[in-house]
Parts: C-alpha cells; sequence; structure tokens
C-alpha cells in the first residue's frame, strides 16, 4: 500500500503536552517517538531514532499523568530523516480494533485536522 492510498481518515498530531511520553518498543531496546503525524484507526505514522526492519512487529506506548494505552502493529516503510533519525509508518494489528480504537481516542485531542478518505497529504 502506498503512503497516499489509504483506505481510513488520517489527521495530524500536533505536539503533545509535556508531561505525556510517547515510545516505541522494539526488540532491541524502546525509543522515544518524536513526533507523529497520520493517526488513523488503523496506523501512524512516527519519527525516531530507531530504525527497524520492514515487517517487524512494534508496540507503541503513550502515557499522560495515570493514562497508559499501548498499541501493537507493524512496520511497512522507513525512510531515514538525517544521519539520525528515521520516518517509519506502522500499520496496526487489524484483530485488535478494541486497542487500536483506544489509542487512537487517547491521541485524538492532539490532533490538528482530518484529511478526508483517499486524499492526498503533503
Amino acid at each position: 500500500m502506498s503512503i497516499n492510498n489509504r483506505t481510513n481518515a488520517r489527521g495530524t498530531i500536533i505536539a503533545p503536552s509535556k508531561d505525556a511520553s510517547f515510545f516505541l518498543h522494539a526488540k532491541t531496546g524502546v525509543y522515544a517517538v518524536s513526533s507523529a503525524q497520520d493517526l488513523s484507526l488503523t496506523g501512524v505514522g512516527i519519527e525516531t531514532r530507531y530504525r527497524p526492519a520492514l515487517g517487524e512487529e512494534v508496540v507503541l506506548k503513550y502515557r499522560h499523568n495515570e493514562m497508559q494505552v499501548s498499541v501493537t502493529g507493524t512496520v511497512r516503510w522507513c525512510e531515514q530523516q538525517s544521519d539520525r533519525t528515521y520516518a517509519i509508518g506502522i500499520a496496526f494489528l487489524p484483530e485488535d480494533k478494541t486497542r487500536n480504537s483506544l489509542f487512537f481516542l487517547a491521541l485524538r485531542k492532539y490532533l490538528k485536522e482530518f484529511s478526508p478518505v483517499g486524499s492526498t497529504v503533503p
């Protein structure tokens, strides 16, 4: 699936509050997520310092005060952004719709806007 050929609406995430934390848990360790974009019920794009393998299963964890949510996904694409930063596309596991929805709802207050289904986002 191409980056701009998605079936679910997606939104751009503005920076979460300073008392929130967002991490990628991979088989080699835990890495801070520096930004997230294109959030939908089925996936998200993130930036981090970790370079995953395509198809690698990862867990994203978000914590704000006493609330913590996590979602499991598969790395669909990875592009180097700088010498130490990677943009990563993660597709959430389709069989875990409840957890996917909870993750989406936890981050919805940071959504700046939604793009209609099937549209392209620059």
